[in-house]
């Protein structure tokens, strides 16, 4: 019907496939962070517990990773107990 219940949708079809593993392209600088800031903005709670931990939210997380070969980056991560993440970008 809407943008919340897509996302709220969406979140109970994950936990009724009960994925191992996440993949994608740049979810861990985009998909995440955007997921779940727009997930605040429309008031689509539930789609903060994506884990298997049904009462834990999804924690996003900053790291800074730095060598000679890249230089140095700014990464977000989103945490997902129990869930396998693999973003194929980096």
């Amino acid at each position: 019907r809407d943008e919340r219940d897509m996302l709220v949708q969406w979140c109970r079809f994950l936990h009724d496939v009960d994925p191992d593993m996440f993949t994608g392209y740049n979810t861990d600088n985009f998909d995440w962070s955007y997921l779940i800031e727009r997930s605040r903005v429309i008031k689509a709670t539930e789609f903060a517990f994506l884990s298997r931990l049904r009462l834990q939210r999804v924690r996003l997380k900053s790291h800074t990773i730095s060598s000679a070969a890249i230089g140095t980056r700014e990464t977000r991560t989103a945490a997902i107990s129990g869930r396998l993440q693999f973003d194929m970008f980096q």
